[in-house]
C-alpha cells in the first residue's frame, strides 16, 4: 500500500466547522455522529481539494463567519489550499488535481455518482479540455445512461454523444460479448451480495412491448424479477456494483487509448453507506465493498473514506479493522455557540452492536426504549428503599408488565424482592 493513500484534511470557516483538522486512515476512515454536524462536508471537502471540484456540483458556500473559508489537503508530500473569496463567491486556486495518481469516486446519500479520472485532465490543452470535469451521474443515470445533445441555432439535434450507457444497456452488451467486464461485475456482486443469497443475473428479457431494451432478470431465492423492479437494497447493491466496475473500465481503457499509465491510487468516498441495506447486509458491507474494490482495482492501493449512523457497520467492519491502518472519526458539537469539532483516533474495536451503541462514536445511545429504561430505574430505585408501599409496589409492577418481555433478567430480580417482602412481613 502506497504512502500516498493518507491525507491530512482541514477545513476553516465553512459551517458547522471554524476550523478543524483530521488526519484519515490509509486504508479505511468511518465516519460518525449525529445529523447535521458536518459528516457530509467532510467528505464533499476531500473530493474537492483531491480533484477541483465539488462533487455533483454541490459547492460548499460559506456562511458568514468571522474565520477566513479555508480548506487544505497534504497528501504525501504535496499540499494545496483553497481560500473563498467572498466577494467573487469564488474558490480560487482550483483548477487542477492535487495529484494525476489518484482516481476518486464520490457515492452520495441520494444513490448519485460523481466520477474524476486524472487521466482525463492530461487533455487539458487540447480540443476536449472540457472533459476535465468530473461526470456526475444520477441514479436514473447510472441505470438508464445519460447522453448529451447538440442542437444546432432551429433547436435540432445535431449530434449525441453518451457518456455512460447505463446499467441496464450495458450490462446486456456486456454479456453478450463474453467480456471480461461482464465477470468482473459477477465477481463485484457476489462480494456485495447479502450473506446466504447471492444476487445473479439469470437472463435479459423485454418487459415492455414498447421498450427495445432487454432488462437484466434476477434470479433470486424466492423467484426470477426484472432488475427494474428490484428492492432499493437490491438496486442499491446492482448500482455500486456497475458504478465501480464501469468507472474503473473506463480508466483503464482511457490509459490505454492515450498510451497513459494507469493511476496508482482509488478512493471511494461514500455517504450513509449502510443507506436502504438490512441489518444483516449492514454487518457485512465494509469488508465486502473494500474487497471488492481492491479486486475490481487490481492492487491495494485503495481508500474507502464512509460516514455511517449504523453501530452494526461499525461492529461489522471489525473483521478487518486495523489500527494501524484504519481510523475511526467523531464528528460533534461542542461549545457556545455550537461548533462541530473533529476527533479522530486509531480503530478501537467494541466486539457488539450493543457496546458500539454505547459508546462514545455514537452518543452512548441508550440501547432500549426510554419506557424500558425508566422501568429498570424504577425498580433499583424501589429495591433501595428501606421501606416501599404497597401503592408503589403495585404501580412498579403495572409498569414492569408494560415495558418489559417475559424473559428479561429484571423479573427475577423483582421476584426476589416480592420474596424478601414476604419475609420481611412473616417476621413482623
Amino acid at each position: 500500500m502506497s504512502d500516498t493513500s493518507s491525507q491530512t484534511l482541514r477545513i476553516q470557516g465553512i459551517p458547522p466547522f471554524v476550523d478543524a483538522s483530521l488526519r484519515l486512515g490509509r486504508r479505511i476512515t468511518a465516519i460518525t455522529g449525529d445529523n447535521g454536524v458536518g459528516k457530509t462536508v467532510i467528505l464533499d471537502a476531500l473530493y474537492f481539494m483531491l480533484t477541483g471540484h465539488w462533487p455533483g456540483g454541490r459547492v460548499v458556500a460559506p456562511g458568514v463567519m468571522e474565520t477566513e473559508p479555508v480548506v487544505q489537503v497534504r497528501f504525501g508530500e504535496q499540499v494545496k489550499t483553497s481560500i473563498y473569496n467572498r466577494r467573487a463567491r469564488y474558490w480560487l486556486d482550483t483548477e487542477r488535481p492535487l495529484t494525476d495518481q489518484v482516481m476518486v469516486i464520490s457515492l452520495d446519500a441520494k444513490g448519485g455518482t460523481t466520477i474524476f479520472d486524472p487521466l482525463k485532465h492530461e487533455t487539458d490543452f487540447s480540443p476536449s479540455h472540457h472533459l476535465v470535469v468530473p461526470l456526475h451521474l444520477s441514479e436514473q443515470d447510472l441505470w438508464y445512461g445519460a447522453h448529451q445533445y447538440e442542437r444546432d441555432f432551429s433547436g435540432t439535434v445535431v449530434s449525441k454523444k453518451t457518456a455512460c450507457r447505463g446499467f441496464v444497456e450495458d450490462l446486456a452488451t456486456w454479456k453478450a460479448k463474453s467480456s471480461s467486464i461482464y465477470s468482473a461485475f459477477e465477481e463485484i456482486l457476489r462480494y456485495l451480495s447479502p450473506p446466504n443469497e447471492e444476487i445473479r443475473i439469470s437472463d435479459f428479457q423485454r418487459i415492455d412491448l414498447s421498450d427495445s431494451l432487454y432488462v437484466p432478470i434476477l434470479q433470486m431465492s424466492y423467484g426470477s424479477i426484472p432488475a427494474t423492479k428490484a428492492s432499493a437494497g437490491i438496486k442499491k447493491i446492482l448500482g455500486l456494483a456497475y458504478g465501480i466496475i464501469w468507472a474503473i473500465e473506463r480508466h483503464l481503457d482511457f490509459a490505454k487509448i492515450t498510451a497513459m499509465k494507469k493511476s496508482r491510487t482509488l478512493i471511494l468516498l461514500v455517504d450513509e453507506i449502510e443507506g436502504h441495506f438490512h441489518p444483516k447486509w449492514q454487518r457485512v458491507i465494509v469488508k465486502a465493498l473494500w474487497f471488492a474494490v481492491r479486486d475490481a482495482w487490481g492492487s491495494d492501493d485503495v481508500q474507502l473514506v464512509f460516514t455511517t449512523h449504523a453501530p452494526l457497520v461499525m461492529a461489522g467492519a471489525e473483521d478487518i479493522a486495523d489500527p494501524n491502518l484504519d481510523t475511526q472519526v467523531l464528528v460533534d458539537l461542542e461549545g457556545t455557540p455550537p461548533q462541530a469539532v473533529i476527533n479522530a483516533s486509531p480503530w478501537t474495536k467494541h466486539g457488539t452492536v450493543a457496546d458500539w451503541l454505547d459508546s462514545q462514536q455514537f452518543g452512548e445511545v441508550l440501547q432500549s426504549s426510554d419506557a424500558y429504561a425508566n422501568a429498570h430505574a424504577a425498580l433499583a430505585t424501589l429495591i433501595a428503599q428501606d421501606h416501599a408501599s404497597d401503592e408503589e409496589i403495585a404501580n412498579l409492577q403495572t409498569q414492569l408488565q408494560a415495558a418489559l418481555p417475559d424473559d428479561d433478567p429484571a423479573w427475577q430480580e423483582w421476584s426476589w424482592f416480592l420474596e424478601d417482602r414476604k419475609l420481611q412481613a412473616k417476621a413482623l
